[in-house]
C-alpha cells in the first residue's frame, strides 16, 4: 500500500473539529481514499476519535506531491518545486528543492505536469478573484476552466457505490469544473456552457452570436470559436465608437477610455436594474448621473443630473449601481456625465422598444466628458398599457 501522508488541523473540513491528521493512500486496486483522525472538541479521549474515510482525496493528483514549477508574481520566475493542490481549499502547497518544509502559496499562476493554472485578478485596481484556472482560450475574451472539488458526507449506505467494496467509507470528494468567460480585467463570469448562458454573457454581441452557435449542448471547442468573432465585433464597435463619439453600442460607447473598460461595463450591466414598479406600470425614463473617478480609480460624487423627482425609482437605480462600481484603472481619473436609458417594449403591443426623448441641456453637464449611453432594456408580454415617458422638472 502506498501512503502520502500531510499533516493539517481539518477545522477546513469539519468546523466540529480541533485537530486531526489527514492521509491519502492507495489501495491495490488502484483506488484512492483518504482518512482523517478527528478528535471532537474539549479535552481529547478515546471516546472523542473517529477515523473517518473518504474515497479520493482533496487534492489534484496522486501522489498529492507532483513535480512543478511556481511564478510567485507576473514578474517573476518560474520556479521548480513539488506542489500540493489542493482544490478543496484552492491552496497550492509547495516544497523547495532542499527544504522539507511546505509553504502555503498565492502564486500568480503554476505548473502541474502540462496543465497551467494561472490566478485571476485586477493587477491594476489590486482586486483578487480568488480564482485559479487554466486558459483555454486567451484572447481579449478569455474562457477559464476552474477545477475544485467538495466533500459529500454519505447520509446513508444507500449512497454507497461500488468504489468502497472493501472499505467503510463516509463520503467522498467529488470534482466539479466550472467554465467562466473573463472579459479584459473584468470579474470572470460563470457560464454552464448553454447557448443561453453563454449569450447572457456575451449581451452586447447577441444577436450576431446566436446564428452561429449550436441548439445542441456547447462544448468548450464551441466557446473557443466563437471568441474570437466576438472579440473583432467589440473591436469594431469600439472603432466606430471612436470615430463618432456617438449614441448607444456595446460596452458603453464613447471616444473616452473608460466607456470601452470592461470592468466599467461589467459593473454597469450587473447593478443598474430597470426599477420592478415601473416596468409593472409600463413607465420608462432617461437619467443622466454624474460621477468622479479619483487619482485611485475610486467612484466617488455620484450625483443625479437630471430631475431626481421623475419618481418610479429610476435615479435611485442609477445612483445605487454607480455606488457599486469596484475600483478602476486610475488612469479614468476625471468628472463624467452617464446617461441611462430604461427602454420599454411590450411584446403584445409592438417588437419596437420605447425609448425616452427628453435630453439632459449642455449647460447642466458642469463641464463633465460626456459617455455614450448605457441602455437598459425590458421587454415584457402583458396585456397592453398605456406606456409613457417620466422626466420630472428642474426644482
Amino acid at each position: 500500500m502506498i501512503r502520502c501522508l500531510l499533516l493539517f488541523g481539518i477545522s477546513c473540513l469539519f468546523v466540529r473539529s480541533s485537530y486531526g491528521q489527514l492521509t491519502v493512500f492507495q489501495n491495490k486496486d488502484g483506488y484512492v481514499f483518504t482518512t482523517v483522525d478527528e478528535y471532537g472538541p474539549g479535552t481529547i479521549t478515546a471516546t472523542s476519535y473517529k477515523k473517518l474515510t473518504y474515497a479520493d482525496s482533496p487534492f489534484l493528483a496522486y501522489p498529492i506531491w507532483q513535480p512543478g514549477r511556481v511564478k510567485l508574481d507576473a514578474q517573476g520566475k518560474y520556479m521548480a518545486c513539488d506542489i500540493a493542490y489542493n482544490l478543496v481549499e484552492n491552496a497550492v502547497l509547495c516544497r523547495f528543492s532542499g527544504d522539507s518544509t511546505v509553504q502555503t502559496l498565492r502564486p500568480d499562476r503554476f505548473i502541474i505536469g502540462n496543465e497551467e493554472f494561472v490566478r485571476q485578478r485586477n493587477r491594476t485596481a489590486g482586486t483578487d478573484y480568488k480564482l485559479y484556472a487554466k486558459v483555454l482560450y486567451d484572447g481579449k475574451t478569455k474562457l477559464l476552466l476552474n477545477v475544485t472539488k467538495r466533500l459529500d458526507p454519505y447520509a446513508s449506505a444507500s449512497a454507497r457505490t461500488g468504489y468502497e467494496k472493501e472499505t467503510t467509507i463516509n463520503g467522498r470528494y467529488t470534482l466539479e469544473e466550472k467554465y467562466f468567460i473573463r472579459k479584459g480585467d473584468a470579474r470572470p463570469e460563470a457560464i454552464n456552457l448553454t447557448k443561453n448562458s453563454l449569450l447572457a454573457v456575451l449581451y452586447e454581441q447577441a444577436d450576431k452570436l446566436a446564428p452561429r452557435l449550436p441548439a445542441r449542448r456547447l462544448t468548450s471547442a464551441d466557446v473557443v470559436a466563437i471568441l474570437p468573432y466576438y472579440d473583432s465585433l467589440m473591436t469594431v464597435s469600439a472603432s466606430r465608437a471612436m470615430r463618432s463619439g456617438g449614441d448607444s453600442v456595446a460596452y458603453v460607447s464613447s471616444s473616452v477610455p473608460i466607456s470601452n473598460d470592461p470592468v466599467f461595463a461589467q459593473a454597469l450591466h450587473q447593478h443598474i436594474v430597470y426599477p420592478g414598479a415601473a416596468w409593472i406600470q409600463a413607465v420608462y425614463s432617461r437619467v443622466y448621473a454624474g460621477f468622479d473617478v479619483d487619482q485611485q480609480g475610486r467612484v466617488r460624487n455620484v450625483t443625479i443630473l437630471s430631475p431626481d423627482n421623475a419618481g418610479m425609482g429610476f435615479a435611485e437605480a442609477v445612483r445605487a449601481g454607480l455606488e457599486k462600481i469596484p475600483t478602476l484603472n486610475p488612469t479614468f481619473a476625471g468628472t463624467y456625465a452617464l446617461p441611462v436609458a430604461f427602454t420599454y417594449t411590450n411584446q403584445k403591443e409592438s417588437r419596437q422598444p420605447h425609448i425616452p426623448v427628453n435630453r439632459l441641456p449642455d449647460d447642466r453637464l458642469a463641464g463633465r466628458t460626456l459617455l455614450g449611453e448605457f441602455v437598459v432594456p425590458v421587454v415584457v408580454t402583458k396585456p397592453i398599457l398605456t406606456s409613457r415617458e417620466v422626466w420630472g422638472y428642474f426644482k
